[in-house]
């Protein structure tokens, strides 16, 4: 699985969201839905330490589907947590399954919708069967929030690139039209100099019949 960030990843803008994370917003909404119900299903049963997890990405994600003008900084913190969230769930799911948790878990996978299950003192009840249906539902919630997230990350990271691309496309645009205004100009006329602009005004010689003095 490829996270789409990194490094060398544009900055995310703070414009306007683009027009594939706006027709995904929805469908994110729905998955924090999803994510309430597990994690009050959870709090309901006594799985207290998935509930207090899989709250946090609740508290990432309304800040997400809130706020547009929130989205493009938070979906990057949202993909991670819900990542984390959905991996940890789906360990303990499978701890559950494999009977090495204790309570207020099922003892076993065969008593994993039971009401009752007399072998383990009976620990089976309703709130077991709650419990386990919301960590079924909270794995497949953070994975469709982190595949949401992830999709919307992408596409601002595009939009900041085409952004960035057309601001560099401008700014040698402009260069190059003021070079060439540069070039239609023409070098500075320079100063005309004192003995040029005097023009014939130079030294004559004295030229016809001389005097004499007499004495």
């Amino acid at each position: 699985m490829v996270l789409p960030m990194g490094g060398l990843a544009p900055p995310i803008s703070n414009g306007a969201p683009p027009e594939e994370a706006l027709r995904l917003l929805p469908w994110l909404r729905f998955a924090m839905f999803g994510v309430t119900i597990a994690v009050a299903a959870e709090f309901v049963a006594g799985y207290n330490q998935q509930a207090f997890s899989d709250l946090l990405t609740l508290l990432v994600g309304i800040l997400c589907v809130m706020d547009v003008r929130q989205l493009g900084q938070c979906i990057c913190c949202l993909m991670l947590m819900s990542c984390f969230n959905g991996i940890s769930d789906l360990l303990t799911l499978v701890l559950i399954l494999s009977g090495v948790h204790s309570q207020p878990y099922p003892p076993a996978a065969k008593y994993f919708f039971a009401l009752e299950c007399p072998d383990a003192k009976n620990v089976c009840s309703w709130k077991t069967v709650t419990g386990d249906s919301a960590i079924v539902l909270a794995v497949i919630v953070e994975f469709v929030c982190f595949r949401l997230s992830a999709r919307i990350l992408k596409a601002y990271q595009q939009q900041s690139a085409t952004d960035m691309g057309l601001l560099d496309d401008l700014g040698g645009n402009r260069a190059g039209q003021g070079g060439y205004a540069g070039g239609m100009a023409g070098p500075a006329p320079t100063a005309v100099a004192p003995a040029a602009a005097a023009g014939g005004r130079g030294f004559t010689p004295f030229s016809g019949q001389g005097q004499r003095l007499e004495g």
